[in-house]
């Protein structure tokens, strides 16, 4: 497909780097339990978070204020900024502890130096590049972009500046594989530590995306 030792690799960090998918999808409904949201209210929220990981924070919560389906309760702007606030410090305590990713760090071991290696999340920016580094040794913070900025965006400034061509990002969610899409950069697909692998793999089929089970199968 492509000479990996010729490109600059940009990874996902939730479910690729570090896995936190299922400990995130737990702050979330410790936040809203937390904030006195009703359970039906909850369970959807969590749900739609589930099968949209690669949102930015504000999207996710955002669009939980659109919720309907208890016709008394509303998500208000309020409860956003609160929940935000709370879901912030938990993720910030889970990066400090969440098991990483044996199978993407020995790939990393093998493939990629410090000068190629970028992180591109939809996570917090200043959360990533105050932790990431002091976990994922490889990695300088300064060659981590996040969010409020959409990984889409994030993606384009970096092929602004190192050539389409010559980028792969590797991620596990079909929000990873739209943006990659959007921007025309090579998408390396990760399942095994997804959220809702299932969907995942059925949009890189229908996309003819490569996908693997994790980077201990990656050839290319």
């Amino acid at each position: 497909m492509f000479d990996i030792y010729r490109k600059y690799h940009v990874f996902d960090c939730d479910g690729v780097l570090v896995n936190s998918n299922a400990l995130k999808l737990d702050a979330l409904r410790n936040t809203l339990m937390f904030l006195g949201c009703p359970v039906g209210f909850i369970d959807w929220a969590v749900e739609e978070f589930r099968r949209n990981f690669g949102r930015t924070r504000s999207d996710h919560f955002n669009i939980f204020s659109q919720y309907e389906g208890i016709a008394e309760y509303k998500f208000d702007p309020t409860n956003v900024d609160l929940a935000v606030k709370h879901y912030g410090q938990q993720v910030e305590l889970l990066y400090l502890t969440c098991p990483l990713i044996e199978e993407t760090l020995s790939y990393i071991s093998r493939h990629v130096s410090d000068n190629n290696m970028f992180v591109v999340s939809a996570s917090n920016q200043n959360e990533l590049r105050n932790i990431l580094p002091m976990r994922v040794p490889q990695i300088s913070s300064d060659h981590i972009f996040g969010g409020p900025i959409k990984k889409a965006e994030n993606l384009k400034r970096l092929v602004q500046e190192k050539g389409v061509e010559n980028i792969v990002f590797y991620g596990d969610a079909v929000q990873d594989a739209k943006a990659a899409i959007q921007v025309g950069v090579a998408f390396v697909g990760l399942e095994k530590y997804s959220a809702d692998p299932g969907a995942f793999r059925n949009y890189c089929l229908e996309n003819n995306l490569i996908y693997f089970n994790s980077c201990a199968e990656i050839i290319l």
